[in-house]
């Protein structure tokens, strides 16, 4: 299953390592590029994306294409672009 996961925060980052282990095509994405990230969060991304992770970062315009599901931190705003995208389109929410 194709997964997004938005935001690259605490509560986004362990779902996307589990899904990734679980064997799901994942991709987190996050406004904010991975110099804009403590450097801790930095080496777990870059572990993340060697495990198979697809990092999305510094997007603005994030797409659904080819998505199957989305997980979307309770911190994300109902007014984020990102959610009017989810809560308009099909994609089932976890």
């Amino acid at each position: 299953m194709n997964y997004l996961v938005v935001g690259a925060g605490n509560a986004s980052r362990p779902v996307a390592r589990l899904l990734n282990y679980l064997n799901h095509n994942v991709v987190i994405t996050d406004l904010k590029d991975i110099s804009e990230f403590k450097i801790e969060f930095q080496r777990s991304l870059i572990e993340m994306e060697k495990e198979g992770v697809i990092l999305d970062l510094g997007n603005q315009n994030p797409t659904l294409d080819n998505i199957e599901a989305v997980y979307m931190p309770p911190t994300l705003p109902d007014f984020a672009p990102i959610a009017k995208l989810i809560n308009d389109s099909d994609v089932k929410i976890l």
